[in-house]
Parts: C-alpha cells; structure tokens; sequence
C-alpha cells in the first residue's frame, strides 16, 4: 500500500523545486526559440475561439504550451541541454532536466480507474492504454464541484508518481469515441486513425483540444432513456439488393438514391436510417442512438449484408456541436436529407409548435441571465420535463458558443 503521506512530501517538493526552473525555461524559450510568436501562430487559426476564455485561462494554457514544446517528446530541451544554458545550471536543476529528456511530459486523455485518496488517482489513459499514479489536488477540487467522464493534462513524471502542469481539462460528457471523430476532423491526412495515432495527433496539437473545454459542463442528451450519439458508417457497395428488405424497411427513392428506414426505429429518437448511393456505391448507415445503430447491422445482417457493429463515429450531441463551432466542420450531417424532405403531418406540426412555444419561454431568460422555473415552462408549453431539460440544455450550450 502507497504511503500517501510520503508521497505528498515527495510531490510539494517536486513543484517547489522545479517552479523556478520552469518559469526559466520558459523565458529561455521565448528568447531563444520565439515560443510566443509559434503559440500567437497556432492561435490564428482559431481567433473565434479567443473570447470564449478569460485571461487567467489563457495565460495558463500559453504556460502549459511553453512547458509541452520544451519538455515534450523531442522537446527544444534535447537542443538546450547542449548549450552553455545548460552548463550553468545549478546541479538539482540539471538533474530533473535529464531526467525529464529520458521522461518526457506528455498530454494524457484519462479516466479515474480508483481513487486512492482525495489527491491521489490510479489513471488509465484511454488512448495509450497505461495505467499511472497521478497525484492532483487540482483534480480534487474539481470533482468537489462537477461530476467529470474524461479529463486532459499535461502530466510529468517526478520519479515516484505523475503530477499535472497547467490547465486541468475536465469533460462532463465527452468521451474518447468523441475525441476520435474530433481528431479525424482536425488530423484529416492520417489514417489509420488508431488510439496511438489520436495520441500523436493530442501532442503535437495540443491548442484545438484545449478549446474543447468551452463544452466541458455540457451534459449528455438523453432522451427516453436513449443517450443521443450520431453513429454514422459508411461502405464501399456495389450493389444493394432491395428483394425482401421491404420486410425490414420502409424504403424510398429519389434521384437515384435509396433511403431504408428501419421499421419500428426510425421515429425518435433512433432515427436509424440507411442510404444506398448506387452512382457513387455506397451505403451510408445512420442513427441517433446506439441501439438503433445495432438494429440496422442487425437487420442487414438478415438480408446477408455483413456490417460492423462499431459505427466509425459514435458522436455525442455537445461533441458535434463544439467541433462544428470551433472547426467549422461537421460529419453528422445527411449529405441525402434534403432529397426526402416530407412536409410534417398536423401530428408533428403541434408538437413542433409546443417546442416552438417552449423555446420562446426559455430563451429570453437564458439571453437575460434571468431565474426561470423548468417545469412550468414545460407545463404551459405541453412538454415533458425531460423534453424540456433536454432542449434548455442544448440552447444553454448555444448561447456559450455564441
């Protein structure tokens, strides 16, 4: 059993040592190596983004990014280290920087396999698959206020345990199936995507993952028990043989493009859909949940149609919506919704109106930061309260993007 007590000696003496070292590296490299103008570079491409943090956060991710570039894997300290710089450090200082050339810092996504103490947490990243002792009070004081599903830090190795330098990145919702579709639109020239491709990808661009925490109290979406995730596949089809599929579909055609709707999980909120592109052979599968994904494999499946039953982005609702904002793309979209627009029935057309008439309700007091009671809103609106959290949640969400 770890003795705790010892351990947070040994860390409070890590961080008092090194605070003055780092704080040198990083005017060492802003002189040397013009770290600012390499991070004011970066932060072009997303100067949207910039407004959307305060200072203070700024100021510590510009930190972070600094300590990453120099202390990184083939970080600027391998170049340092044979410089006169390094000579004329104190002995402890040149100590830890050789150490940390064998250990690089690294930005870590995780999860909490245990927790062994308030401060200290057994981590498993989700992408490299290792386990690490990480020793946070950051981290502590964050899970006191918010529940947290996956985390980014940048962590470092003291010799005994892992500590975190910087911004602790914290995600109420986001999963690693997120940060996947994240990193194929943001890493668009590698492929395969693989957990340790993704993992490079985080290393070498570590500024677009951290504007992912403008989402990171998003909630999941879920409705009737369903968490709403964009599961969208694609395969290379040279033909599709609609004989007996009826069976399971409801199918319609228009402009050469067949969309099979699968009976008893195309309503919401499954909406587990099918499209057939003959001219460019095709077949593009669709749902909002993952069930109903696994319902389509499993009824193509009937017709030997063989599908993986692992969509090739499983997308949560605030994931789609915080890459669509901050990287102006968006993979969930139907490039074949438009060809079968059908005109709502008077059913759809109330129910349509009832969430109009909720919005209206909510969003003036969202806009003016006013007090609001959700269930009276539903009340007058004519909607369930879970439909009402789940539209207030995603208007809440828009309105922090905007």
């Amino acid at each position: 059993m770890e003795d705790f007590k010892t351990l947070i000696e040994v860390c409070d003496k890590w961080s008092r040592e090194t605070d003055a070292l780092l704080d040198d590296l990083m005017y060492y490299g802003a002189e040397s190596d013009k770290l600012e103008d390499r991070f004011e570079k970066q932060l072009k491409k997303y100067k949207e983004q910039v407004p959307k943090f305060d200072q203070s956060q700024w100021g510590s991710f510009t930190a972070q990014y600094f300590i990453h570039l120099i202390l990184g894997e083939k970080g600027l300290i391998n170049k340092y280290a044979k410089r006169a710089y390094f000579r004329g450090l104190p002995p402890t200082h040149k100590d830890y920087l050789t150490f940390w050339i064998d250990h690089p810092w690294r930005y870590s996504f995780s999860k909490i396999e245990e927790r062994l103490h308030p401060r200290f947490f057994k981590m498993k990243d989700v992408f490299t698959q290792q386990s690490y002792l990480l020793y946070s009070p950051g981290m502590e004081s964050v899970l006191s206020e918010h529940p947290v599903n996956l985390w980014l830090n940048l962590v470092a190795s003291n010799g005994h345990c892992y500590q975190t330098f910087g911004p602790i990145c914290h995600f109420a919702s986001h999963t690693p199936a997120d940060i996947h579709y994240y990193t194929a639109l943001l890493c668009k020239d590698v492929w395969p995507l693989t957990d340790a491709a993704i993992d490079r990808c985080v290393n070498r661009y570590p500024m677009p993952y951290f504007l992912l925490m403008q989402s990171s109290l998003m909630p999941k979406t879920v409705f009737q028990s369903h968490e709403l995730r964009h599961c969208i596949a694609e395969y290379d089809c040279d033909d599709l043989t609609i004989k007996n599929l009826d069976k399971d579909f409801k199918i319609d055609k228009s402009q050469g493009i067949l969309r099979l709707q699968l009976r008893g999980y195309s309503e919401p909120p499954h909406f587990a859909t099918a499209y057939f592109d003959s001219g460019n052979k095709l077949l593009r599968l669709s749902s909002l949940t993952e069930r109903g994904y696994l319902q389509l494999v499993r009824a193509f499946s009937k017709h030997d149609v063989a599908l993986d039953s692992n969509p090739d982005y499983a997308v949560s609702t605030p994931m789609s919506m915080t890459a669509e904002s901050i990287l102006k793309q968006n993979l969930t979209k139907h490039p074949y919704s438009d060809l079968f627009y059908e005109k709502p029935t008077e059913a759809e057309q109330r129910q349509t109106d009832k969430y109009n008439h909720f919005l209206d309700l909510l969003v003036p007091n969202v806009n003016g930061g006013l007090p609001y009671d959700l269930q009276e809103m539903a009340d007058e609106a004519g909607i369930s309260l879970e439909t009402a959290r789940n539209l207030s949640a995603e208007i809440i969400s828009r309105v922090k993007n905007d």
